[in-house]
Order: C-alpha cells, then sequence, then structure tokens
C-alpha cells in the first residue's frame, strides 16, 4: 500500500481529501484502483477529524469475506486502527435476521437456473427482477 501512496495522481488525491462531500461512491474496472482510493480516503478522514471520527464508526460493505480478508491488514499498514468490515448480505442479516429470512444469493441463483416448473417461479422471478431494478433502488 505505501508503495501505491507513492504514485497517487493530482486527481486521485483531490478525491482522496475532498472535504466538500460527505459520501464518496467508487466505482470502475477490476485493477483500477478503486479499493486503494477508498481505504486512502479512509485514512485520510481518520487522520484528518482524528478528536471526532474513529474507526469504529465506519463501515466498509465488501462483495466477500475473502474481500475483507484482503483489505484488513491495509488501514494499519497506513497507521490507523481498522474500520467494521462485513458483506451487505451479513449486515442485513445481523440487523434483521431475527425478524426476516434472508435469502443467500447463491441459494436465489440456483433456484432461479433451476426450480422454473415450480409453481409460483414466474411471481418470484418477477420480484427478484424488480427489486434489482433501478425502479425498486
Amino acid at each position: 500500500m505505501r508503495s501505491i501512496v507513492a504514485t497517487i495522481q493530482k486527481e486521485q488525491n483531490a478525491i482522496i481529501r475532498d472535504d466538500k462531500n460527505r459520501m464518496l461512491i467508487v466505482q470502475g474496472a477490476a485493477g483500477s484502483g478503486k479499493t486503494s482510493a477508498a481505504l486512502q480516503r479512509v485514512a485520510y478522514l481518520l487522520y484528518k477529524h482524528r478528536e471526532r471520527l474513529k474507526a469504529d464508526q465506519i463501515v466498509l460493505f465488501s462483495p466477500n469475506p475473502m474481500f475483507n480478508s484482503y483489505v484488513s491488514t491495509v488501514l494499519p499498514e497506513l497507521g490507523e486502527e481498522n474500520m467494521q468490515q462485513t458483506t451487505f448480505q451479513e449486515y442485513l442479516d445481523y440487523w434483521l435476521g431475527a425478524s426476516l429470512r434472508l435469502e443467500d444469493p447463491f441459494d436465489q441463483i440456483e433456484y432461479v437456473l433451476t426450480e422454473q416448473s415450480e409453481h409460483g417461479y414466474e411471481a418470484r422471478l418477477s420480484g427478484i427482477v424488480y427489486k434489482a431494478s433501478e425502479a425498486f433502488l
């Protein structure tokens, strides 16, 4: 990570140090530096706002537990405590698990691919499509 910090471009640095916007959405192709930019932003905010922002107040939503393991050493390498890390599925399961049964995404994919003849399939598929839509968002 320290070698990446040394190669930050002017535009990336402006994004990392942007104090006008409270939220940063990082998107791009695989290998484009999204994770690096996001984690450097977190380190910057923790350093700059040390008196009122702590690592345990930040949550990193990642695609899977393996990714969490991969990035878990980055902030300590930059001299900061690690933040909370979870997948969105784990987060929802923790906060809603007792009142709602969340379907694992892998189980959902298996259902869509193998249960076309099951009663109610079309209605369920319609719900899945809608919940993945911009209109639902």
